[in-house]
């Protein structure tokens, strides 16, 4: 069985792969070897004696006729293990081993070995991200309810949104009172410690940073509940501008050509006018979407601030971004473990985040630095 080094292992989630018909699946296994820990397996055998197995997050197998029963198999990785991996089989979508396979064992999901690989890529992104909610699910009803409110005002976020409708702010205005009012800070890092895993980006990037701007904010000083309030708030509208971005620019792995980061640069300003449109929207939720992209130095976008020009609440919500941009899987890249987010974060050029508040995000993680205290 080849794994990779055990540095790669610690910092992003295993899946295990067994198979013998890797030709079929090569750019499917391109993507897991990209943005998860890979281990190459020769056969089920040898994965039911990976003493590591409840670690992995997925098992992908293939037919071998010569190895052990598929159902056997799947009957073998525990049911009743808290963390289970998600068991996927792979094959020919009529191949009659496919169709043994979806009938007769307790496999969670198939991947169709003809079929294109964005198809099998999507596939597997869905139920990993179910393995995040049933983890999610494990933590408890205020994890599972948060989790659901989130992902149910961000789609009707982005139906009012591809309808040209104003946002209400009655919805977002309640789930961030739920949240401030409910959940304590270790069960907000064990739900970002799980999210991270899930396949939904925009409601995972929107559910983190907005995480991550309370937490810090608690951090560094911010006593009143009515200001928790607007910084959750703030962390979950702070990029609603992206939903008028065609989703060939919003998700292309590569560099964007100037013309096409000439449309992302777009999306604070309007982020601002979907804001103001809508009408009652707290000012500083406002300044966090126009801000999130502004740099210290003047170098940021859209509207070149530099220093004391750029609203507190947009400094803070450019750093919650930055690292959870980092620290978040994406369908083009692994996740960066958090203390290479903080060395690329320390080496954007003199200037370009507030040092302060990424000193105070340091010391919210690690925990080694003393406290100053700011207001939003």
């Amino acid at each position: 069985m080849t794994k990779p080094d055990v540095a790669q292992m610690d910092c992003r989630s295993r899946v295990i792969v067994v198979t013998d018909v890797a030709y079929r699946l090569s750019d499917f296994l391109a993507y897991v070897e990209n943005n998860y820990a890979l281990t190459l397996a020769s056969s089920r055998q040898e994965v039911l004696a990976d003493s590591d197995l409840r670690s992995a997050v997925a098992v992908v197998f293939t037919e071998q006729p010569n190895d052990m029963d598929a159902r056997r198999f799947c009957e073998a990785i525990d049911p009743r293990w808290k963390e289970r991996p998600k068991v996927i089989a792979a094959g020919p979508r009529k191949s009659p081993w496919l169709t043994f396979v979806k009938g007769q064992t307790s496999v969670d999901g198939v991947i169709h070995a003809d079929a294109p690989s964005e198809q099998q890529i999507r596939t597997f992104g869905v139920l990993v991200s179910l393995r995040a909610e049933a983890a999610l699910a494990e933590l408890g009803p205020r994890a599972a309810t948060i989790w659901k409110e989130s992902a149910k005002v961000l789609k009707t976020i982005e139906v009012l949104v591809e309808a040209g409708q104003p946002i209400p702010r009655a919805a977002v205005h309640t789930l961030a009172e739920s949240v401030v009012e409910g959940t304590d800070d270790a069960l907000l890092c064990d739900m970002m410690r799980i999210l991270r895993d899930h396949h939904a980006e925009t409601v995972v990037h929107s559910l983190d940073v907005a995480m991550n701007m309370l937490l810090l904010g608690r951090h560094v000083g911010v006593r009143s509940k009515a200001d928790q309030h607007l910084l959750f708030e703030a962390g979950i509208m702070h990029d609603i501008g992206k939903m008028e971005i065609p989703s060939a620019i919003l998700r292309m792995p590569g560099r964007l050509t100037a013309d096409e980061f000439a449309v992302m640069r777009e999306h604070p300003v309007s982020a601002v006018r979907m804001l103001r449109d809508s009408g009652g929207y707290d000012e500083h939720v406002i300044w966090a979407a126009a801000h999130h992209h502004e740099k210290i130095d003047g170098s940021g976008y859209p509207y070149g601030l530099e220093g004391a020009r750029i609203s507190e609440i947009g400094r803070l919500a450019a750093v919650c971004d930055v690292f959870c941009a980092l620290t978040e899987r994406r369908s083009y890249k692994p996740s960066t473990p958090p203390e290479k987010a903080f060395e690329i974060m320390q080496s954007m050029g003199p200037g370009q985040l507030d040092a302060t508040l990424l000193e105070r995000m340091m010391e919210m993680i690690y925990g080694s630095l003393p406290q100053q205290r700011i207001a939003i």
